[in-house]
C-alpha cells in the first residue's frame, strides 16, 4: 500500500510490516488505520538519532491512552521510502527536528 506523506511523497506500507507492528506493538492493533493519518498529517517530524535515513513522524492523540503520540518510523533512501514500524509513546522521540506543523 502507498501512503502520501505531508510532502506528497509516496511511502510504502507492506502487509509484512503491518504484521510486525501488530506483533511487536500490540497496542497498535486498534490504531493501525491511524498510520496513514500520522504520515499524511503529522504534528512534527524528527530525524532518528540512531540512523540518519530514519524519520519519525509524530501525531498527538489526547484520547488514546490518556494522551500519547503515535510515532511512525520511515526509512527514506534515494529510491525507496517505507514504513518500518509504528508505536505509541507518551513523549516525543529524541532527534533533530525536521518539520513542525504551524
Amino acid at each position: 500500500m502507498q501512503i502520501k506523506d505531508v510532502f506528497g511523497e509516496g511511502i510504502t506500507l507492506t502487509e509484512e510490516r503491518i504484521g510486525h507492528i501488530i506483533t511487536r506493538h500490540p497496542e497498535m492493533k486498534e490504531h493501525i488505520k491511524e498510520i496513514s493519518v500520522v504520515v499524511n498529517s503529522p504534528d512534527l517530524i524528527k530525524r532518528s538519532v540512531y540512523d540518519k535515513e530514519v524519520f519519525l513522524y509524530h501525531k498527538y492523540y489526547p484520547n488514546i491512552y490518556g494522551g500519547c503520540f503515535i510515532v511512525v518510523s520511515i526509512v527514506k533512501r534515494q529510491r525507496e521510502k517505507f514504513i518500518t514500524t509504528a508505536y505509541t509513546s507518551k513523549y516525543e522521540k529524541r532527534g533533530g527536528l525536521i518539520w513542525k506543523k504551524n
